[in-house]
């Protein structure tokens, strides 16, 4: 589908079908402004090769899925839709490339994702929150809100992180940013002391209320990009790419493909 014509649909919601692939291609200008529900679908929402679609919400999240759901998003850039902009509820989510600027909120379901970036959420709510739901995160940039947390796990909640990066955005105790006890993180970049193999405390968030610069490009719009200071702080060696990892990062630059290589986390390699 193509906002701009030339295609079967101008927008994304009328396009989704129980065992659809809709590929979304860039406007020229601008954002598809969409509140997309998926209602005991399987659906693959993907961008056209080489293109990075903006889709924007505004009373509610641009994705919603229920009933048994399951859904693939691959490559767009989701702008932030009132308080939460990804609602999963009894279904499956997938993510790959995707970058992400806003919340994601997944009650009894499960949420998967690779070389894909989450946050900053708005302040005073967590960037992703788990209600009896699972998490798995490979290769992805987490972040924040002000003084907010970036992963919040209620119930019989658990995840699994690695070779990620998981910024808070607070500048007082980044510790109190990752509120889910049965979070197995590892070979990831914290701004705090954190159990599992391979972690690595790279000291205090960077940001607006400190005197150094970004660790992102513009975190603000959803560009969490490693800017160059980010690039000095989340070096190589403190991930480690194994067999089935993504051969590539967010932008399609490619990563070591040897199993146990040494590898820059996050979803951006520089």
């Amino acid at each position: 589908m193509d906002g701009d014509g030339g295609a079967d649909y101008s927008s994304i919601g009328p396009a989704v079908a129980d065992g659809c692939v809709v590929v979304v291609h860039e406007l020229d200008v601008g954002a598809y402004f969409e509140e997309i529900s998926i209602v005991g679908m399987k659906v693959a929402i993907m961008a056209a090769s080489g293109e990075h679609p903006l889709v924007q919400g505004s009373d509610g999240p641009v994705l919603a899925a229920s009933s048994g759901t399951v859904l693939y998003v691959q490559g767009l850039r989701v702008r932030l839709s009132y308080i939460e902009n990804v609602h999963v509820e009894g279904s499956s989510l997938y993510m790959e490339d995707t970058q992400l600027a806003g919340r994601v909120v997944v009650e009894d379901g499960d949420i998967s994702i690779r070389n894909t970036t989450i946050g900053p959420s708005i302040s005073d709510y967590p960037g992703i929150l788990l209600s009896d739901s699972t998490l798995n995160a490979v290769y992805s940039s987490l972040g924040a809100g002000y003084e907010s947390r970036i992963l919040s796990c209620e119930g019989v909640s658990n995840a699994v992180i690695r070779n990620s990066i998981l910024a808070s955005w607070d500048p007082n105790d980044g510790s109190a940013a990752l509120a889910c006890p049965l979070a197995d993180v590892s070979y990831s970049a914290l701004e705090f002391d954190h159990p599992g193999e391979g972690n690595i405390n790279v000291g205090p968030f960077a940001g607006p209320s400190t005197d150094q610069p970004y660790w992102f490009v513009n975190p603000q719009s959803g560009d969490m990009h490693l800017s160059q200071h980010g690039e000095d702080t989340f070096t190589e060696g403190i991930a480690v790419w194994l067999a089935n990892d993504p051969p590539r990062d967010l932008d399609g630059d490619e990563r070591p493909t040897i199993p146990r290589s040494p590898d820059v986390p996050g979803a951006d390699r520089p």
